[in-house]
């Protein structure tokens, strides 16, 4: 139907399904990833806990813009006053753009690479083992996820994780060990043949 502001996208619908869903069954968190950018996003009507901004590159440029500036400037639009955010590293260009609105709101900003590290300690064809120093403690991790990028987003959860107990949540050293083991994520440089070696990615960008 005609409104002030369009007509109901099948992607709102579905977010709005999403939260209504969640609030019926009483669920204590949601993890929310926007659709493009951030700004204008459906999901970007809550107010976060934590907000996560994972690498940027170009991408989505015929809508967000044609510089990381202008596509950071989209996916800022996630940062709320009273939130946490956490970066991933990102490029010089992008990084600029995230902590200046972190200063603007006045939140809180924790960079994964020198606020929180990572250090590789092995990999084999199912899994790599990493350790996180966070800012709470250290986290020697298994992950059934394969790719550099991993360690980085291994990282970037348990920064997000340590943020949420900071804000007065018991999450344990143990949930967070455990949780990151049992991870799935089918499509992503996914081993579905040895003989012969088939791997399935959806690499897009």
């Amino acid at each position: 139907r005609k409104a002030t502001y369009g007509r109901l996208t099948t992607f709102e619908l579905l977010t709005t399904l999403a939260f209504a869903h969640f609030a019926a069954k009483g669920t204590d968190f949601q993890v929310l990833e926007v659709g493009m950018g951030g700004k204008f996003d459906a999901t970007n009507v809550i107010n976060p806990e934590v907000g996560i901004i994972t690498s940027i590159s170009l991408d989505h440029t015929e809508v967000l813009g044609n510089s990381l500036a202008e596509i950071t400037a989209e996916k800022v639009g996630i940062i709320k006053p009273g939130s946490v955010v956490v970066t991933s590293p990102q490029l010089d260009e992008a990084a600029r753009v995230i902590k200046k609105t972190c200063l603007n709101y006045g939140v809180q900003l924790i960079k994964v690479g020198s606020d929180v590290s990572w250090q590789s300690l092995g990999f084999d064809d199912k899994q790599q083992r990493l350790r996180v120093v966070g800012r709470l403690g250290s986290y020697e991790l298994s992950i059934p996820l394969l790719g550099q990028h991993q360690l980085a987003n291994a990282a970037t959860a348990v920064a997000a994780l340590e943020a949420l107990s900071g804000k007065d949540f018991n999450i344990s050293k143990g949930s967070i060990t455990n949780g990151l083991a049992r991870v799935s994520w089918p499509g992503r440089l996914q081993i579905i043949s040895r003989h012969p070696l088939v791997v399935v990615d959806g690499a897009h960008n």
